[in-house]
C-alpha cells in the first residue's frame, strides 16, 4: 500500500510539473466596471473581471466594455479591439480598431497606442478623450476635457 501512494504521489508531481502555466499573460491591468457584447480572447467579459496586460479585448458590432485601471477608465465602443499592456509607470492600451475613449485624473495615470501614435494626458488635470481608427493611416483625437500630449 505504501509502495503505492508513492507512486500516485511522484506521478501527480510530474503531472504537475508538466503542466502548462495556464492564467495571466502579464501584470493585473485592472477591473472591468461594465460590459456587454464584449470578450476577452474568446471569452466572454462580465463586470468583476480582472484583466491583464497582453488580453485582447473586442466588442461586437452594439457592445461595450468599461474597464478602471489605477486613477484611469477605458471605455471600449461597438466593434472595437485593444490590446492592454503596462508601460513603464502607466497602464497602456493599444487600439488596433474602433473608437475608445479613457478618462484619467493625472498625465501618468493611462496611455493610449495607435500603431506608432503614442496619446496621453497633457497635464496632471482631469482628462477625458476619445479615440477612432478611421482607415489604415487615419485617426481622429478628440479631447472633451484637458489637453493631450502626442
Amino acid at each position: 500500500m505504501q509502495f503505492l501512494r508513492s507512486v500516485v504521489a511522484a506521478i501527480l508531481v510530474l503531472a504537475i510539473g508538466m503542466t502548462p502555466g495556464w492564467g495571466a499573460t502579464g501584470p493585473a491591468f485592472g477591473t472591468v466596471v461594465a460590459a456587454e457584447g464584449a470578450n476577452v480572447s474568446g471569452g466572454n467579459l462580465s463586470a468583476g473581471t480582472t484583466v491583464f496586460g497582453g488580453d485582447r479585448l473586442f466588442t461586437n458590432g452594439t457592445g461595450s466594455v468599461q474597464v478602471r485601471a489605477g486613477a484611469a477608465r477605458l471605455l471600449l465602443s461597438g466593434d472595437s479591439a485593444v490590446v492592454l499592456a503596462k508601460d513603464e509607470i502607466s497602464p497602456a492600451a493599444s487600439l488596433t480598431r474602433g473608437t475608445a475613449i479613457f478618462s484619467t485624473a493625472t498625465s501618468k495615470a493611462f496611455v493610449m497606442h495607435v500603431g506608432n501614435m503614442v496619446i496621453r494626458p497633457g497635464t496632471d488635470q482631469p482628462t477625458v478623450a476619445q479615440v477612432t481608427v478611421v482607415g489604415p493611416k487615419q485617426l481622429m483625437v478628440r479631447s472633451t476635457r484637458g489637453s493631450l500630449s502626442p
